[in-house]
């Protein structure tokens, strides 16, 4: 991605803005508590998952659907198919940035070169 990175910069520069936005009410202290839990049991599980011998997508989706956290939960993980992933893309309304530096509007700009063979 550090070429994609570096391509954006040269022909569409970055304008940097300073936005300042009130404390969110509703994270309260035990809100705060939870997310850091999540975040450690998402960066233990990381490591485990890691060191197992095959790590592809369907050995992840079944380490999700057999954990029963919650019995009531409906919620099952399955493969996306390259029209669902340009469907969920062009619905994004956020021009926001991740951590990797690449934009919404970046991706797609791209995404009629993004298929399940690259």
């Amino acid at each position: 991605m550090n070429f994609l990175t570096t391509l954006f910069n040269v022909y569409a520069r970055l304008i940097e803005a300073k936005v300042t936005k009130a404390r969110a009410p509703w994270l309260t202290r035990n809100l705060r508590v939870f997310m850091e839990l999540r975040d450690r049991a998402l960066s233990e599980f990381r490591i485990s998952f890691t060191q197992s011998t095959n790590n592809n997508s369907n050995d992840l989706i079944d380490y999700y659907n057999s954990n029963d956290l919650n019995s009531d939960a409906v919620f099952q993980f399955k493969l996306a198919t390259v029209e669902e992933v340009h469907a969920i893309l062009h619905g994004i309304k956020t021009k926001a940035y991740g951590c990797d530096g690449i934009s919404s509007v970046m991706l797609k700009y791209c995404s009629p070169y993004i298929d399940e063979n690259n």
